[in-house]
């Protein structure tokens, strides 16, 4: 088996609101949530809104603080203390569900995706854009489309620029926050093959969050179902099926896929 790469013990996270004169409203997003992800493997995080998946990927990549816990990379600590390490960022990247908001309106596509390599390999910025059409090549995209800006482009081409914008700093881990839930059923399709290319040609380790099951089952390799920030059920994908699955939770979400 391959090496274990990411590795979560105890987290804990707690959102507190106020509500003065009344006391504090505290909610738990993730309750003492333990797991390891693989090298090379393909993790799905299903669940309903509210069950804690994107709070727990931002545990992952330092976008939110536990207050309780301890996620190591390849053996390492993320967090020492409160703080997450810095220099294990460039590891592990995140593509956010939104490619609207999540790239700069003012700079073309490929000055997007050139912008890591920048910051984090000090290249010529010539080189970097160089390199970034590259990126942006491998990911279906060329052409005259590298110079227009993000706004001009359609949704599923502007998540392609955020995949390859990710991939522009060689990260072992790659996070997908609910990143093909906004696209139609074909650009979908599309999205989810490219990263199944990618997987394969990079040996990249991914972890896909959704809350449709019928996607992360043909996508992933192992699935886990989370339900009020624990973890309730974990199963590999091709036992996802309502007789399979042990946890009434997750057969209520099977049997809530639409079938024809």
């Amino acid at each position: 088996m391959s090496e274990v790469l990411l590795q979560a013990e105890g987290l804990v996270k707690e959102y507190r609101s106020s509500r003065w004169p009344a006391p504090a409203l505290r909610t738990r997003a993730i309750d003492d949530v333990s797991l390891e992800i693989r090298a090379g493997e393909t993790v799905g995080i299903a669940g309903e809104s509210g069950s804690g998946k994107s709070t727990l990927i931002g545990a992952f990549c330092g976008l939110v603080r536990p207050d309780a816990g301890t996620v190591r990379l390849a053996g390492l600590p993320l967090y020492r203390g409160r703080r997450f390490q810095r220099e294990l960022w460039r590891s592990i990247q995140l593509v956010f569900q939104d490619p609207y908001t999540s790239l700069n309106p003012a700079m073309t596509v490929a000055q997007n995706v050139a912008e890591p390599l920048l910051l984090w390999h000090r290249e010529d910025r010539r080189d970097a854009e160089s390199r970034a059409r590259e990126l942006l090549d491998q990911v279906g995209l060329s052409g005259p489309l590298v110079e227009r800006r993000p706004t001009t482009l359609s949704g599923g081409q502007r998540q392609r620029v955020s995949i390859a914008r990710a991939l522009a700093v060689d990260p072992r881990l790659l996070l997908l926050d609910e990143s093909v839930s906004a696209l139609d059923v074909s650009i979908q399709a599309q999205i989810l093959q490219l990263l199944m290319d990618l997987r394969a040609e990079r040996e990249l380790t991914q972890v896909l969050v959704s809350h449709d099951i019928s996607v992360l089952k043909l996508f992933c390799d192992r699935v886990i179902v989370m339900q009020h920030g624990r973890i309730v059920e974990e199963c590999a994908a091709a036992d996802l099926e309502p007789e399979l699955v042990s946890e009434p939770y997750t057969r209520q979400l099977l049997e809530a896929v639409p079938r024809l």
